[in-house]
């Protein structure tokens, strides 16, 4: 019993609390401000304004994923979001251990993109998307605008397409412009002329007499 004791008292002093928890623990702590200013210490190009938040235990935009991985840790789940950023995920408890069992979309979340924070929490990523969304639908209104303008289209026919909306009569170019380029077209070619049936995902389809919409199917 007295040779355990020992034993427990130099594996103490031999490493820090937090790798003692480590060992023992069995689960990831969040990193110490003595880890984390080994880390600033190390990196001597590090911008003065990161070396603060890192040391404090604060994560900030434009901060490397090694910057974040000092402050917090390597995450218990990582996404790709498929939109040019990826989402590092961390689930702390009060005593600052790691709980992977219910990591996803976690206590914190850290967005990246290129391989450096560009925000660091959800909403602030959410926010970004609805603007960038009405960014899209603003340019997308103005561009029907312009073809609308441009071609001298009638009432009923620009108000259609403002509204994204299909009638009879309405040329290729015009259903291009209100719908979007069509996900296939199936074209065929006789003496009565040029017969075209276009594919909007996988229930609507439109049909086309000389480039003149005639039918359609949904």
């Amino acid at each position: 019993m007295r040779i355990l004791l020992i034993l427990a008292l130099l594996t103490l002093s031999a490493c820090s609390r937090t790798e003692f928890y480590r060992r023992w623990n069995g689960k990831q702590p969040m990193p110490t401000e003595r880890e984390r200013t080994r880390y600033v210490q190390s990196k001597i190009d590090l911008p003065l304004n990161l070396r603060d938040k890192i040391i404090m235990g604060h994560v900030s935009v434009g901060m490397t994923e090694d910057d974040v991985i000092a402050v917090m840790g390597k995450s218990c789940g990582s996404y790709d979001l498929g939109d040019g950023y990826s989402r590092w995920d961390y689930n702390y408890d009060e005593n600052g251990f790691m709980q992977t069992y219910s990591c996803y979309d976690g206590k914190q979340t850290v967005y990246f993109t290129k391989g450096k924070v560009a925000f660091v929490n959800k909403s602030e990523y959410l926010e970004f998307l609805r603007k960038q969304e009405g960014k899209a639908k603003e340019a997308q209104i103005q561009k029907k605008r312009d073809y609308i303008k441009k071609n001298g289209i009638d009432k009923v026919k620009a108000d259609n397409i403002l509204k994204g909306m299909v009638s009879i009569g309405m040329t290729t170019e015009d259903v291009e412009v209100s719908w979007g380029k069509p996900k296939d077209i199936n074209r065929s070619v006789g003496a009565w002329g040029v017969h075209e049936q276009w594919v909007y995902g996988s229930s609507n389809y439109l049909y086309f007499e000389n480039g003149k919409l005639t039918s359609w199917q949904d």
